[in-house]
């Protein structure tokens, strides 16, 4: 773990990755009990759909999610393939208890939309909840750039099931 948080605080800033497409995972070794934890992926719905108003801003679209009990707006990119969070985010998380020592995976490297690669971390988050849907362990990377930006990707997103998207009143509802 305290390779990981070191990692985390000291690494070089790196390109932000904006719409990570490819992750490949290296060191990545859990134990059996971890791997049971992680596959534990229940959703929880407090009802029927969520719907989520988003926020606009020059063709971005910005989504409420509550990471771990943490309130953080993402951009909704259904071109990243991972739920990204940049160290600053981490580091937060880490110091409000809201990450331990087991939620840290391994490392990574992206291959972002220029082709570029850069180095990462990948972290287990407990609890992803949107509107009134919970989704428990989702597997979310951490770019080693302390400006990169908070993107609400595929790995999360395919696990809430049915998402509608209506750009004329800017909702997303979760079926």
């Amino acid at each position: 773990m305290i390779k990981y948080l070191y990692l985390i605080m000291i690494l070089p800033l790196f390109t932000s990755c904006r719409g990570c497409s490819k992750i490949r995972h290296h060191n990545s070794v859990e134990t059996e009990q971890e791997i049971s934890n992680r596959d534990n992926r229940r959703i929880i719905r407090n009802s029927e759909n969520s719907i989520i108003k988003m926020r606009e801003e020059s063709g971005v679209y910005f989504v409420p999610i509550e990471i771990n009990g943490v309130n953080m707006e993402f951009i909704f990119d259904t071109g990243a393939s991972a739920i990204s969070i940049s160290e600053t985010e981490a580091i937060f998380l880490w110091k409000q208890g809201k990450l331990k020592e087991s939620d840290f995976i391994g490392d990574v490297e992206f291959t972002d939309a220029n082709g570029d690669i850069s180095e990462g971390t990948i972290i287990n988050l407990e609890e992803v909840k949107i509107g009134n849907t919970i989704v428990k362990n989702v597997e979310a990377s951490v770019v080693h750039n302390q400006v990169a930006p908070l993107l609400f990707g595929q790995s999360a997103m395919n696990r809430f099931g049915k998402i509608t998207i209506d750009y004329n009143q800017n909702t997303i509802t979760f079926n």
